[in-house]
């Protein structure tokens, strides 16, 4: 999605009572702080570049749901094991797919970790810091994609619950089935980002689900878009519709990761929502879901604009060397 579109779809968000002008005001402002540091973030960053990752620092990728993760997980266990690097990656070696969190014992001798991990525990497990991946998506395509591989696709010809598929909500009744909704493990699909990187950890999915849902948008949401947009600020950003952006930008700052098979030219970077009907979104639907996701939308505008920033920084790098 183009710069131009966002911006259509915040501007979309605004104008409902639930992200009036002033907080939306306030929304930009906090975001603008963070796009406008990205390059210095980035340039930082740069002076680690060529140390591997190990033990003490390890690469964590931070695996946001319906981003195209699942797939990339098991080429970081390809590569950790090529560089005989040690990994903790869910889904692989005994690491359930549904832990949240690094083990409570430590992560031993891994250099490699990934999974759906929340930023709090991330932290407290690795006080001596770590590198980080994340990757965004065009949040109403993700939504939508999440409602239906979590509510509607069918798993050994049952269908997972009795919700349709997403496109076939108008927008009255994603108004109020959109924010509640929740899958066996009572998560939702509103502000997948601030589930990854913000402070809320798996504690309160309401807060996260309603975020902008409600009329006023919370008096917390400021507070929470401020720390995922700093938590952001220390992970190299990847946005899944620039495919081989991201794999520039991946191979400069982690160039451990060169040997990664990104498939970008045959499209591979794109993420498909399994038998689900895709189904066509009108303007409204979209418009409700942006205002419910109204914060995920600046999120992925900052992302654009780290991603600018860590091409801006590798390519004249490459320039100079």
């Amino acid at each position: 999605m183009g710069i131009v579109a966002v911006a259509l779809l915040l501007a979309a968000a605004r104008i409902s009572a639930s992200d009036d002008v002033a907080r939306a005001a306030e929304y930009d402002e906090i975001t603008q702080r963070y796009v406008d540091g990205a390059v210095a973030a980035r340039r930082a960053m740069a002076a680690r570049v060529g140390v591997a990752p190990s033990p003490a620092r390890p690469f964590v990728f931070l695996h946001q749901r319906k981003t195209g993760g699942t797939t990339f997980r098991g080429q970081l266990r390809r590569l950790a094991r090529e560089q005989a690097l040690g990994s903790w990656l869910a889904c692989y070696d005994g690491v359930d797919c549904r832990t949240y969190e690094p083990p409570r014992g430590g992560l031993g001798n891994a250099s490699v970790v990934g999974g759906h991990l929340y930023w709090p525990r991330v932290a407290a497990a690795l006080p001596g810091g770590f590198d980080c991946l994340t990757i965004f998506r065009e949040p109403v395509s993700r939504v939508a994609s999440c409602w239906n591989f979590r509510f509607v696709q069918q798993r050994g010809g049952v269908a997972k619950s009795p919700y349709a598929p997403f496109h076939a909500y108008n927008a009255s009744a994603l108004r109020s089935a959109l924010p509640g909704a929740r899958s066996r493990q009572r998560e939702g699909c509103n502000n997948e980002p601030f589930r990854v990187l913000g402070d809320f950890g798996r504690r309160d999915e309401d807060a996260v689900s309603f975020l902008t849902a409600r009329a006023g948008g919370g008096d917390g949401a400021p507070k929470a878009l401020d720390a995922a947009l700093a938590h952001m600020q220390r992970c190299v950003v990847g946005v899944l519709e620039r495919c081989n952006d991201t794999a520039e930008a991946l191979s400069y700052f982690q160039p451990w990761l060169r040997g990664l098979r990104h498939g970008c030219e045959k499209g591979r970077g794109r993420v498909q929502i399994g038998s689900t009907p895709r189904g066509t979104l009108d303007d409204a639907q979209r418009a409700e879901v942006a205002r419910q996701n109204a914060l995920e939308l600046r999120l992925y505008r900052a992302a654009g604009a780290m991603l600018d920033a860590q091409l801006l920084v590798a390519r004249s790098q490459r320039r100079d060397a």
